[in-house]
């Protein structure tokens, strides 16, 4: 069967919505409005009335223990590795459940051949297989999240965090955008309230046990004890023990002085926020894995750069309680950094220092907005071609000194239109939003059908110009 039957079939594009059981329901909200024009088929990875899951297929799988033999051994280590539950299991069960579900989802896109897939971000081992075997096909993978931007929505294709882009923004938006976020101090929190108190931590690890037994019921209950969702609540970014709340001495309460006393003595200094960890921006946009040891790399990148630099470091607010505090302990006992208290807002350090130096997180774009200078080790990120950023390997830590200083004194040349040119950049993969009460994003039911339609036109020109890969061999089970 060809990659146009499934339309000549329905008469429709065949659209693959996946996503998690517990959003099921958004996902059908967001694309209810779009039903006559597409085929939507809605699968999910955990009981869902109403709604195909990967269950049955999968503990068939599960229990035949036969490889699926697709996939090149590059492509295992990849999904177990960057994968936050798969890599903190026994290397033989992640690799079975790994099989596992790549039979499952293969027979399932086998039997429904879909034009396009709408999922969520690609941050565990599931949704990063239906990539894969979206590439092979030739059909895109498209990924919608919240935006940073209050009232957008973030588009994104495949594994790896690229952006969508789909859409010319007005001016009106870019300028609306640059009037927002690029005076002031503001802080995009996604409605998540800061933690760092006694009294936050203790209800949050109370919360943390009563998800834990939560969800080891139901995975008795549904006979479903490898849900992924389940399972991966002990290797999530969660506050789970008291002693994880850091002491006010493991920051520089002086840190105003500090940083005015390098900036005296003509030291440059930078700014390096660290990043809620672990999440799909780290594991999976950021292509050199070693990050995934993110305290220790950490420490390996503040280190480097502490002998040519000031480096003030501050921790993610939403972070605070969930890092052994010994991790702040150690980057404080490395000479030249200065660890700044986490309720500090990012955009007052990024106005106060030399540069900013992030992965994929919200400060690149921050500083963009401010015409203030960028380094990343991420180069997938949406705000990164708009932002004037320099790329920094993570194989060449040694060398990052010598990599700022020679592009620190271009980078320090403001242009006036860098801001308005990095706005309408990441507006480009961005939905409008479309107001709902819910824990995931409706969109904008015209902006989502030009979304659709772009992915389609994509998908088709891949398919066309032979990109599709198909397996040569799909099961070594029958």
């Amino acid at each position: 069967m060809t990659q146009t039957t499934a339309l000549a079939q329905t008469g429709r594009p065949v659209v693959l919505v996946f996503s998690r059981a517990y959003i099921a329901d958004e996902f059908r909200e967001n694309v209810t409005p779009l039903a006559d024009e597409y085929d939507f088929r809605f699968l999910c990875d955990g009981r869902k009335p109403g709604t195909e899951d990967t269950r049955a297929r999968f503990y068939h799988y599960w229990k035949a223990g036969g490889k699926f033999t697709g996939l090149s051994d590059r492509e295992i280590d990849d999904c177990i590795y960057r994968c936050r539950l798969l890599r903190n299991l026994p290397r033989e069960k992640a690799e079975r459940m790994l099989h596992a579900m790549a039979h499952t989802l293969h027979e399932y896109m086998e039997d429904n051949r879909p034009d396009l897939v709408l999922s969520h971000l690609v941050d565990e081992y599931i949704t990063h297989l239906i990539s894969i075997f979206a590439a092979r096909r030739g059909i895109l993978y498209i990924a919608y999240v919240f935006s940073y931007f209050s009232g957008y929505v973030q588009v994104l294709e495949g594994s790896y965090g690229a952006p969508f882009k789909y859409r010319t923004p007005s001016d009106e938006e870019v300028t609306a955008i640059c009037d927002k976020y690029s005076v002031g101090d503001f802080r995009q929190d996604y409605a998540q309230r800061p933690k760092g108190t006694w009294f936050r931590q203790f209800k949050s690890v109370l919360r943390y046990n009563a998800k834990l037994a939560y969800f080891r019921l139901k995975r008795i209950i549904e006979n479903d004890p490898l849900n992924m969702h389940y399972m991966i609540t002990p290797y999530v970014a969660e506050h789970r023990r008291m002693s994880d709340l850091p002491a006010k001495n493991s920051f520089d309460i002086d840190w105003r002085a500090k940083l005015a006393a390098r900036k005296q003595e003509g030291q440059t200094v930078l700014f390096m926020p660290l990043g809620y960890f672990p999440e799909s921006a780290i594991d999976y946009w950021v292509r050199d894995t070693s990050i995934i040891e993110y305290e220790q790399k950490t420490i390996e990148i503040a280190s480097s750069l502490a002998q040519s630099y000031c480096v003030a470091v501050k921790e993610h607010p939403h972070m605070v309680g969930s890092r052994n505090p010994e991790f702040y302990q150690r980057l404080k006992r490395t000479d030249n950094v200065v660890m700044i208290p986490p309720e500090e807002h990012g955009t007052n350090l990024i106005m106060q220092t030399d540069a900013t130096l992030v992965g994929a997180g919200s400060a690149g774009v921050e500083a963009g907005l401010r015409n203030k200078p960028v380094f990343t080790y991420c180069d997938t990120s949406y705000w990164f071609e708009g932002s004037r950023s320099v790329f920094l390997p993570l194989s060449q830590t040694s060398q990052w000194p010598a990599l700022i200083d020679n592009a620190l004194p271009e980078l320090e040349r403001t242009d006036p239109q860098a801001p308005s040119v990095l706005a309408s950049e990441c507006l480009q993969s961005t939905a409008r939003q479309k107001p709902a009460k819910g824990r995931w994003p409706v969109c904008d039911p015209a902006d989502l059908r030009n979304l659709l339609d772009a992915g389609l036109a994509r998908s088709r020109s891949r398919h066309d110009s032979g990109a599709a890969k198909p397996f040569t061999s799909s099961s070594s089970v029958v």
